[in-house]
């Protein structure tokens, strides 16, 4: 499971529910041997089945650039190396001469997936970057009602950067794809997953000792991807992008894959992670059951991933 692959497959649908009602979980400020004494009162539900309330929703999509959200990359690359207008030519300023000059020598016969890839990281680094909005640079550009709304609070931090992302999605409409801030909606009594972005949704409090089982039914898609249980993840810092899969452990159903997104590994985990295979079960109908119980100083709580087309059902989830 490679990052590329994942990026490829962001735009498959996933449905990622909980089932209302049946998930419980505590935030256990009590030593073990006191903690079955205090656990019934301790215990509170993470969803209602009707809202999201107590959850976060993340979004890389609308922080970042990935290659997949270049639709159109001989005529961005065209547009940026001739400087076809003020925002092209702004860009071209702000990219590395090393980016200017895959794009200027861009054609069929060029590697699109290393030049797409490079181009997106450059973007990334310039929306997370100042303000881009000026008026002469913008004035040819028809904005989107949401972004001038957005363009008009005078955003910082990561309201910034999307509005960055937004103004060059509108600079360049049928280059680029438009990213999407919200990519969680409850659906069916299920908290769902849209698939239209790359990003996660977590709790909003942090539990030191929890306990999650969880069923999910995976619908296949082309391409494909098994839905993704992300643990031992690190919040994000208010006004800051989050980290991607929000640096934690990912653990794929039904057997057991996993990835490691924690800073500058971005790898399998190689000898430091264990495949139990046995620690899912497939049931009839497409469906994988599994179990996580964790002791934490710093706490942690329930993340889910987009990542393919599916469903997670977590029918228990506690302290323990």
């Amino acid at each position: 499971m490679s990052q590329e692959k994942s990026a490829q497959n962001r735009r498959a649908f996933l449905a990622s529910g909980l089932k209302a009602a049946t998930i419980t979980a505590a935030a256990c400020a009590f030593p073990r041997a006191d903690f079955a004494k205090h656990r019934a009162k301790a215990a509170i539900s993470l969803f209602d089945g009707k809202t999201l309330d107590g959850w976060i929703d993340v979004e890389n999509s609308s922080v970042s650039f990935s290659r997949n959200d270049i639709a159109d990359l001989a005529g961005l690359a065209k547009k940026i190396t001739d400087k076809a207008d003020p925002v092209s030519a702004f860009l071209s300023a702000q990219l590395t001469d090393a980016v200017n000059a895959e794009l200027a020598a861009f054609s069929p016969a060029s590697d699109a997936k290393a030049v797409g890839s490079a181009l997106a990281q450059n973007l990334t680094t310039i929306i997370a970057g100042a303000p881009i909005y000026d008026a002469a640079r913008f004035q040819g550009v028809t904005l989107r009602p949401e972004t001038q709304s957005l363009l008009g609070q005078n955003p910082q931090g990561v309201d910034l950067i999307h509005l960055n992302r937004m103004l060059i999605e509108d600079a360049f409409p049928a280059e680029l794809a438009k990213g999407v801030s919200t990519g969680w909606i409850v659906k069916d009594g299920v908290m769902a997953s849209t698939g239209t972005g790359r990003g996660t949704i977590y709790t909003a409090n942090d539990y030191g000792h929890f306990r999650l089982i969880f069923t999910m039914r995976h619908v296949s898609g082309n391409p494909d991807h098994k839905p993704c249980i992300l643990i031992f993840c690190t919040r994000p810092v208010a006004g800051q992008p989050p980290l991607d899969a929000l640096g934690g452990i990912q653990f794929q159903s039904p057997n057991g894959g996993h990835w490691d997104y924690r800073p500058g590994k971005n790898n399998d985990g190689g000898a430091e992670f264990t495949t139990v295979t046995k620690s899912t079960r497939m049931e009839p109908g497409g469906n994988f059951g599994g179990c996580f119980e964790g002791n934490g100083a710093h706490g942690g709580g329930p993340a889910a991933r987009q990542q393919g087309r599916g469903a997670a059902r977590l029918p228990g989830s506690h302290c323990g």
